[in-house]
């Protein structure tokens, strides 16, 4: 054993060690390229949907008006980013984030972005990992920028703090628990030297209302997923209420088909539309931009339908409260969100809501009533 833990020390000293040097061999590129910038984006759907908007500031702003922008991002929001914002990105890169854990995929993806010379890079995510800052740190670019942000994803405080004496420019928010839209009006108009005046996410928004109710029941995490069954008691209840005129579409990602299946199975004679892993992330837009109602888990279907402004009841366990659910009603006020009835009166508990950002919530989701849900709706129907 005393052996074995010194050989485990060495290696762990050895791969500190070369990472620290390789971090200093690409700490500066000299032959940067003037007037370029890089903007890594690695965060999910619904992060790119509140942080896309920023991309047209960052264009046409004094700052960065004549410069070449890059978008690096999460390839799983590519069909959204190319569709809606390439009028204000030059190139992109893709990459899959979750890749990075490979160290032959990471070096080629840093290798990438070093040789293509940027003079700034900027890192817009308040809860940086290290991977995003390795890709930050080792880009050789004159200026790094980034969030001061939190260490949640850092599995030592100490590391974060390291990293960030390798950044040029670190901003803070003026709120460290405000909704994720406000904390980047406030990063973007520190960044661009320009009071933003956004009021809310905007992806598409129509004046004409169909009479599609739309069901999303996926999350990334079964922890942030209501009950099948819930759903399917709730659809029962929307369909007598609102009458037949109305259609129930079950819509996600090819990985949700269990769930749809399972909804199936509790009443099949129940009128449902499935088009489970059918749609594009563009169609999906397309297709519930004039929805009368969308019922979702705490995921990305949420941020795109409040996008969208349409009529959206939200299912959460807390997870990240103030943060991402519940929507201020200054951005959105179509947006309902419900939480376990333990969390209540947590608007009020500062400490309570701090516990929620640090930490994944260990509320039960399925806390949450149909009569909960029913008598929220009620301001809708």
């Amino acid at each position: 054993m005393f052996f074995k833990n010194i050989i485990s020390n060495s290696k762990n000293t050895y791969r500190l060690v070369k990472a620290d040097l390789i971090d200093r061999i690409y700490l500066r590129n000299y032959n940067f390229e003037p007037k370029t910038l890089l903007i890594i984006k690695l965060d999910a759907i619904g992060d790119y949907i509140l942080f896309r908007n920023f991309l047209q500031e960052i264009k046409t702003s004094k700052r960065y008006k004549n410069y070449k922008i890059t978008l690096l991002g999460n390839q799983l929001w590519r069909d959204i980013s190319v569709h809606f914002d390439a009028i204000s990105i030059d190139e992109f890169i893709w990459i899959n984030p979750t890749d990075l854990d490979d160290y032959n995929y990471r070096r080629v993806t840093e290798k990438k972005i070093f040789d293509l010379k940027f003079e700034e890079v900027v890192y817009p995510t308040y809860s940086r990992t290290d991977l995003g800052d390795s890709l930050v740190i080792r880009s050789g670019a004159k200026l790094k920028t980034s969030f001061n942000g939190d260490a949640r994803n850092f599995a030592k405080d100490n590391k974060k703090i390291k990293n960030d004496r390798k950044y040029d420019v670190l901003l803070d928010v003026h709120d460290t628990l405000s909704f994720e839209f406000y904390k980047y009006i406030n990063f973007f108009s520190n960044l661009l030297s320009t009071d933003l005046m956004h009021k809310k996410s905007v992806l598409i928004e129509k004046i004409t209302v169909s009479k599609k109710i739309v069901f999303s029941m996926g999350a990334s995490a079964s922890s942030r997923r209501w009950n099948v069954e819930k759903f399917h008691e709730l659809a029962i209840h929307l369909l007598n209420t609102l009458g037949t005129d109305y259609t129930l579409y079950l819509c996600g990602s090819a990985n949700d088909s269990i769930l749809v299946n399972n909804f199936k199975l509790c009443s099949p004679e129940l009128n449902v539309v499935d088009l489970t892993g059918k749609q594009s992330l563009v169609e999906f837009i397309h297709f519930v931009s004039d929805a009368y109602l969308v019922v979702s888990n705490d995921s990305g279907p949420l941020h795109i339908a409040a996008a969208c402004n349409v009529n959206v009841v939200a299912l959460s366990n807390g997870n990240n409260f103030a943060r991402f659910v519940p929507y201020p009603k200054g951005i959105n006020d179509k947006v309902i969100t419900i939480f376990p009835e333990v969390l209540k009166n947590i608007s009020d508990d500062h400490n309570k809501i701090k516990k929620l950002q640090d930490n994944d919530s260990t509320y039960n989701i399925n806390d949450i009533s149909i009569e909960q849900v029913m008598n929220e709706l009620n301001t809708i129907l």
